[in-house]
Parts: C-alpha cells; structure tokens; sequence
C-alpha cells in the first residue's frame, strides 16, 4: 500500500492554520509541516522545501500539498489514496491540482490576466497531489524557472501546466479539492453540510481551500473547539488590501489594472448608459 503524506509550509502559527492541523488529525492523518520556525523567503524557498522533502521519500508514496493558512480538512483521510489512483488511472495524469473557483465571471477575468490559465480554466497551487517522484519533478522544474524568486507560485504552476497538459489533471468536479475565492466571505455559504459531511456539486472533497476567506461558521459547526476572541477576520481584511491586493497585484500589475479599469468604463458608457446606447446605434446605421 502506498504511504500517504499530508504537507504544508507554515513558518508559524497563524490564521487558520491550527485547525488545519487538528482538522488532518482528526480524519485519520499527521501533518507535516515544512519551515515552522523559519523566516518566509518567498515561492521558491517553499518548493526547495518540497523539493528536499520529495526527495527522501519512496518514488511511489502519495504526497498531498496543501496551503497552511486557509485550508481544512473535512474528509476520511483513509480514502485519500484510492481516490487519487481512481483518477490517476483514469486520466493518466502525473499531477491532479485543484480548480480556482471564483464568485463571478469578474473576478474569474482577473484571475485570467494576473495568473494565466491552462485549459482554458484558472487553476490553484494551494492543493495538489502526486506521487513523490512525479511531484517532484515537476517541482523541481517550477524552481528552476524561478532564479530570482519573482514569480507566484500559482501563475508558475499554470505555466507549466500550459506546456504540460497531459500530465496534469485539474479537479474540476471537486473530487479531492474545493478551492473557492470567497473575498471576506464564509465558506460554509458555498458547501452542503449533511450530519458533518461537507459536499460540494454532490461531490466530497477532502479539503477546502479558502483564499481569502473565513472558515469560522464552518469550524464552529464541524464542532471544533472555537476561540470566539480570535482577530483572525480582521487580521485578513487588513491584509487583504495592504499585503495580498497591493503587494501582490495592483504594484505588479498596475498596466492591467488601469486597462481593466477603462474597460469597464467603455462597457458601462456604452451598454448602461442612454447616451451609449444611442452611440451604438448610430454605429449600426453608418454601417448599414
């Protein structure tokens, strides 16, 4: 039987990542945390950090990575394995990572233009799985296109995925992974919970990956002990706007987002307006 790994990088305690560890113990796994106690380096030190991991591993164990801050699991453990070579067989992929889902097709556009696409859908770094030797080089090739460590981590993936396909397989039924971007939203509004068993589309995923968002309603009704003084909303929607929208993408991409912004001008003046309605028909005339 193949030996299962759960992994995470985390260089500390913080936001949801106690519950992420609780929650793995309590479906049946230990958590391997990589980098606890470390200084954060960036998306490249946390694929050295797998890279040194997969490496001492057997080629033919399961290794499944997931984010440390905003995931929990909310499934048997124990049936992780079979369910992962069910669709590795099936699909002949050496990779299977989860699908980006977002709210609206708006944010679904961003996502696009920050991050890229590969077949035709947004994909997420934060939940992937793999046999250690596949994994790992795929990884292996993701750092070392990466020198300099100024890339992210999930538009690297989508790159490789694009010139890659056949190897990798996206979740997109939310067999193993749920990724949804909720924006300083709760999760539990996006799942069905049945007796504790969480679905999603009629599916259940074993994890639930929440950019962004808030686990609280979902942990307090999963009946894990829950610290009702935490400041983890609020630490989140001020990093939200400081770190992850300005750091991450306004400073990078300010090109993008001034094209974005006059695009949504042009499409409010001439599809919401009465003045560019009339524009629009006048077109329609001259070219008649």
């Amino acid at each position: 039987m193949n030996n299962l790994h759960i992994v995470t990088v985390a260089t500390e305690s913080k936001y949801y990542f106690p519950y992420l560890v609780e929650s793995c113990k309590r479906n049946g796994s230990t958590l391997v945390v990589l980098g606890y106690g470390d200084e954060w380096k960036g998306f490249n030190y946390r694929f050295k950090l797998m890279i040194d991991y997969l490496t001492n591993l057997p080629p033919n164990d399961i290794v499944c990575f997931v984010d440390g801050y905003d995931v929990l699991c909310v499934r048997d453990l124990n049936e992780l394995s079979s369910e992962f070579i069910k669709i590795k067989n099936k699909t002949n992929c050496k990779i299977i990572v989860a699908k980006d889902t977002m709210t609206n097709s708006v944010f679904s556009y961003i996502g696009a233009l920050i991050f890229d696409q590969c077949k035709n859908t947004n994909i997420n770094a934060g939940t992937y799985i793999g046999y250690a030797n596949e994994l790992l080089n795929i990884v292996q090739t993701i750092y070392q296109n990466n020198p300099d460590n100024s890339n992210d981590d999930q538009k690297l993936l989508t790159q490789h995925c694009k010139k890659n396909e056949n190897i990798f397989h996206i979740d997109e039924k939310n067999e193993l992974f749920f990724t949804q971007l909720t924006l300083l939203d709760e999760i539990d509004k996006y799942l069905t919970i049945n007796n504790k068993d969480i679905f999603v589309n009629n599916e259940k995923p074993f994890f639930i990956h929440a950019p962004s968002g808030f686990f609280d309603n979902l942990i307090i009704k999963l009946g894990y002990d829950y610290d009702y003084n935490n400041k983890i909303k609020d630490v989140l929607s001020i990093e939200l706007f400081t770190i992850k929208i300005w750091k991450g993408v306004f400073k990078n991409y300010i090109i993008l987002l001034i094209i974005f912004i006059i695009l949504l001008l042009i499409y409010y003046i001439l599809f919401k307006t009465v003045y560019g309605k009339k524009i629009l028909k006048n077109l329609k005339l001259n070219f008649i």
